[in-house]
């Protein structure tokens, strides 16, 4: 078989591994409409670019192919899944560093072989075999599958709970970007020479390890940047949560403010009204009731307390849900407004969406603030039904929208670590409790 034929098995071969590598981070990656005639398209076009590329095993020209074939499959991912530029830059750098590492290591175990044992071609389509060897074969496909595996059991689960692949820190993607130019150069160098036939055995081992070094290198910078990429989310919907809370926090303040106003001028009308109009004693009550359930104000000591615990105390009064608390509000003065407001808000939400579904006997809900000593102890109390998972000694939310829940919970670690505290969850025996500790100045 002559040199061009061998040259066209080779970038075949090569481009449907790279394909095949990349797919398997894109599990459960939405695809885009008629997905089977767009990847049929995809693989027709690689056909005419790979009949662009010429067939000379030299290091110039197989730099330049193996670059083209890389910018295709980032052209080809756009094309057939329905994901945004940055996520096709990640999946096609982190899908070629996993084919390479597996033709790294499938390079060495066939060099090795033929070094000591028997006669192998290094590739089974090396442009310098004068046949295919079936048992070259079934090593190159043994070994992309273990190579395959192993890699995506180390770096896959990392991509299970993002949805969002763009990576956003460029100066740490550039840096792996320009790995990957030089393990395309260093790739190309070594399949040049290794076509040839001449390249020495030790000189082959020491380029492919040093190959070998900048793929694993690059695999493990993308996925840790995809790792940082993921707390900055994290951060930055608690964030998001924190600023809407804001908000919320002085709308509740003014519309407690003007209730309040309101009934107190309220029940002066109502006393004057009693001199001047008769009125049933029975509906004087009754209106008089219903002007303290509205008036009733929490007074714990510290506004913003005052004003969420008002806020839902008037929902649970609504729902059947009896909140008690016992709470020296003064000892929260070294934490801002703010903070305190989202955090008892997420609290008491995380409380009330646990018990408005049960019994009513068990929608009760307790909670205590008071210094101990050098510390000031925060805990809540409430019934739950079913089962509450817990990860890394926290709640796991059981909402199937990940994206958007459980993010109350990270607030609430956000704003204790702020403030030098810590913060335990416990679920036993059908109550779940929350324990906050802070340090007191």
């Amino acid at each position: 078989m002559g040199i061009v034929s061998y040259m066209a098995v080779y970038k075949i071969a090569f481009f449907l591994t790279l394909l095949i590598a990349e797919t398997q981070f894109m599990r459960g990656v939405k695809r885009r409409k008629l997905f089977p005639l767009r990847l049929l398209a995809g693989l027709a076009g690689f056909f005419i670019l790979s009949q662009l590329q010429p067939n000379v095993p030299q290091t110039v020209p197989l730099s330049i192919m193996f670059s083209s074939f890389a910018g295709y499959l980032i052209l080809m991912t756009r094309f057939c899944w329905d994901i945004d530029w940055g996520s096709c830059v990640f999946f096609s750098v982190a899908g070629y560093s996993m084919q390479h590492t597996a033709s790294i290591l499938y390079g060495l175990i066939t060099a090795f072989m033929q070094q000591h044992f028997v006669t192998l071609s290094i590739n089974p389509y090396s442009t310098a075999a004068a046949k295919f060897d079936l048992s070259t074969v079934l090593i190159f496909v043994e070994v992309y599958i273990v190579v395959y595996w192993i890699l995506f059991a180390i770096f896959g689960r990392q991509i299970r709970s993002v949805t969002d692949f763009g990576i956003k820190r460029t100066k740490l993607l550039g840096v792996a970007a320009l790995m990957l130019l030089v393990e395309i150069v260093m790739n190309s160098c070594i399949v040049a020479e290794q076509s040839s036939g001449l390249l020495p055995y030790a000189y082959y081992n020491y380029g492919a390890l040093a190959n070998l070094l900048c793929t694993i290198s690059i695999m493990i910078i993308l996925f840790n940047l995809l790792s940082h990429k993921a707390l900055e989310d994290e951060l930055e919907m608690a964030q998001r949560m924190w600023h809407q809370d804001q908000k919320q926090y002085e709308l509740a303040k003014e519309t407690i403010d003007m209730i309040n106003i309101k009934c107190h001028d309220m029940k002066h009308q109502l006393h004057e009204l009693q001199h001047t109009v008769s009125i049933a004693p029975e509906a004087l009550h009754e209106l008089e009731q219903t002007i303290e359930i509205y008036g009733a104000i929490a007074k714990t000591g510290n506004d913003a307390l005052d004003v969420i615990l008002t806020e839902k105390s008037l929902y649970c009064q609504k729902n059947g849900i009896q909140i008690s608390y016992i709470i020296d509000g003064k000892q929260l003065s070294f934490i801002k407004d703010m903070d305190v407001y989202s955090l008892f808000g997420n609290l008491l939400d995380n409380a009330i969406q646990s018990v408005v579904s049960l019994d009513p006997e068990k929608r009760c809900i307790g909670l205590n603030v008071k210094a101990k000593g050098k510390l000031l102890s925060v805990s809540s109390h409430n019934y739950y039904a079913g089962e509450i998972r817990m990860h890394d000694g926290c709640p796991v939310t059981a909402s199937p929208d990940k994206r958007y829940h459980g993010f109350g919970t990270r607030s609430m670690m956000l704003i204790v670590g702020k403030y030098g505290g810590t913060i335990d969850f416990i679920a036993e025996d059908g109550v779940f409790t929350v324990n906050i500790l802070f340090p007191l100045q």
